[in-house]
């Protein structure tokens, strides 16, 4: 959303402002991206309450045009120049256990005649460049409370030092 080009279209729903949550307390982010049939601009949109957050217009993506063929998602945390790499998600290494860590759940995509279909029938690569300091658990489909995940990962960990070797 940092991308030129982005439109903002909600004054209710905050883009920059940080989230403060409670140490051991879950909180969610409840968001979907999907391409409009009509325009082919790309949406995120809030799930709960349903509200339309922005847009990055179709010229941004001309290889994206008619849908995606690949779809990625990743995180980044940057070392300082002292060495020391910051926390990943909530600072846990994901383990058994949907809420250990930060997760992403309910992952799907849109095929291009915009009918939904599990992300897990494409083949996965996991990229993790440092084990010692972040993880990384991908998993198909668990019960949490009484609803279903689907296709979700959880990732983070505490960071430290010399964690880009």
């Amino acid at each position: 959303m940092a991308c030129p080009g982005f439109v903002q279209v909600s004054n209710v729903v905050p883009l920059v402002k940080p989230m403060y949550l409670k140490p051991g307390e879950p909180a969610s982010l409840q968001w979907a991206i999907h391409q409009d049939e009509q325009t082919r601009n790309w949406w995120i949109i809030q799930m709960s309450p349903y509200t339309y957050i922005g847009y990055w217009p179709k010229e941004l993506f001309y290889l994206m045009d008619n849908g995606a063929t690949m779809v990625g998602v990743g995180g980044v945390v940057q070392a300082s120049p002292s060495g020391l790499s910051p926390p990943m998600g909530n600072g846990k290494f994901p383990a058994k256990g949907p809420l250990r860590s930060a997760m992403f759940s309910n992952v799907d995509v849109l095929y291009s005649k915009y009918e939904k279909g599990k992300i897990n029938a494409f083949p996965i690569v996991e990229l993790l460049d440092s084990s010692r300091c972040y993880g990384l658990r991908i998993g198909k489909r668990v019960r949490f409370w009484t609803s279903p995940l689907g296709y979700f990962f959880n990732y983070g960990g505490p960071g430290g030092i010399s964690c880009g070797v």
